[in-house]
């Protein structure tokens, strides 16, 4: 039967589900006053989670996870519609590839990035959404393989290169980005520690009343 089924008050919490053509379940949560609020879920064509997020009235406020053929991918929190906390990235193998802080909606502290085994392989500092300071990454016995230092999310300063015994292999100057001991072409410009892309956030849907159910 389609159409709205057990209609409530506007301004009362409602359940609801939106099927796609075919009839299969895309999206459910809660409503109120013609919001999202309370838990929203997306489902993929084989009927999967894909997305769990908190909402009120509204706006993303409490964590959003995001899956990936029913493994969990990310977990990101959330207030008043900005990230803000902790979040972690999944590898395929369930465990933690990436972990940073958010602030109103922008990195910062420490962000760290580990290998499919579990082992820290970088490390860096941000400064209101911009890599700043020392930057690290390093081989999977721990020891540092790279350092590096940013100022206002470029390259500036010393970047050392170590061997696997620790040895000090090589020593590159750059300034604002650019190096500046030596003529280099691109390619020897060093690996540099990738910021961190989150995931999409879900964009705010409208319900077409007619598959509301």
């Amino acid at each position: 039967m389609s159409g709205i089924e057990n209609v409530k008050p506007i301004d009362e919490l409602q359940d609801f589900q939106v099927h796609d053509d075919s009839g299969l379940l895309r999206q459910s949560g809660k409503m109120q006053d013609q919001k999202l609020h309370g838990k929203f879920t997306l489902f993929d064509d084989l009927g999967r989670v894909t997305q769990e997020s908190t909402y009120s009235t509204g706006v993303l406020h409490g964590e959003q996870k995001l899956y990936a053929h029913n493994l969990l991918r990310a977990v990101f929190p959330h207030m008043n519609g900005l990230k803000h906390g902790r979040a972690v990235l999944y590898g395929t193998s369930g465990l933690i590839a990436s972990r940073m802080e958010y602030v109103n909606g922008v990195l910062e502290g420490e962000a760290l990035n580990y290998d499919d085994d579990g082992n820290l392989v970088g490390k860096t500092l941000y400064e209101k959404g911009k890599r700043e300071g020392e930057a690290f990454t390093y081989y999977p016995s721990g020891k540092v393989q790279q350092k590096a230092n940013y100022k206002d999310d470029t390259l500036d300063g010393e970047v050392k290169f170590y061997a696997y015994d620790g040895t000090l292999i090589q020593t590159k100057k750059y300034e604002k980005g650019k190096r500046v001991d030596a003529p280099a072409p691109v390619a020897e410009k060093p690996a540099e520690v990738p910021s961190v892309k989150p995931a999409p956030v879900a964009p705010k849907k409208t319900f077409p009343l007619s598959k509301i159910r």
